[in-house]
Parts: C-alpha cells; sequence; structure tokens
C-alpha cells in the first residue's frame, strides 16, 4: 500500500491563509497528555492478552469453520455462501 503526499507551495506574492502551529507549546502540551492518558487507559489490548488460550481456540475454531465453508464451494456456491453467512452471524451476534 503506498500513502502519496501532495505539497502545496504558495504562489509567488501569496500569503499564507493561517498561521502555523509548529513550535506551539500550548499545543505540545496538549498532545502529549493525550498521548499519556491513550497509553494509561485499559483498552482492548489489555483484555486481550489476558485471555490469551482461550483467544486463540476461538480464533482456530473460526478459521476451520471459514476453511469448511470455501470448501463447501466444491459441492454447491449457494450452501457455501449460507455456511460462511451463517459464521458471520454467530460471530457478530453475542
Amino acid at each position: 500500500m503506498s500513502v502519496l503526499l501532495a505539497v502545496v507551495l504558495p504562489r509567488a506574492g501569496s500569503r499564507a491563509a493561517s498561521p502555523t502551529m509548529k513550535g506551539d507549546p500550548q499545543a505540545v502540551r496538549e498532545v502529549t497528555a493525550a498521548c499519556v492518558k491513550f497509553m494509561a487507559a485499559k483498552t482492548w489490548r489489555t483484555r486481550m492478552s489476558a485471555g490469551g488460550a482461550a483467544i486463540e481456540r476461538r480464533l482456530f475454531i473460526a478459521q476451520s469453520l471459514y476453511a469448511f465453508g470455501a470448501l463447501l464451494c466444491l459441492v454447491s456456491t449457494y450452501w457455501s455462501i449460507a455456511f460462511i453467512l451463517l459464521v458471520q452471524l454467530n460471530y457478530a451476534i453475542p
């Protein structure tokens, strides 16, 4: 995946529309505080690392069901699609 960055250069004689925030101490403090708050928050990463084996088992079962759904395509495409949709619903609806 590539990211394209566009650089817009001002025309000769034109002025910038707004002043830059480069080096603004208030902005730096706000960004730093937001980063500290984000890193200290209990996020889903904490919960994910706590359940290790159970989550790995759930992922293995889900991938096995998807593989079976893909193999059903050899029998009937409609059965395969229906089975994969049912697997999706099973994991989407708690």
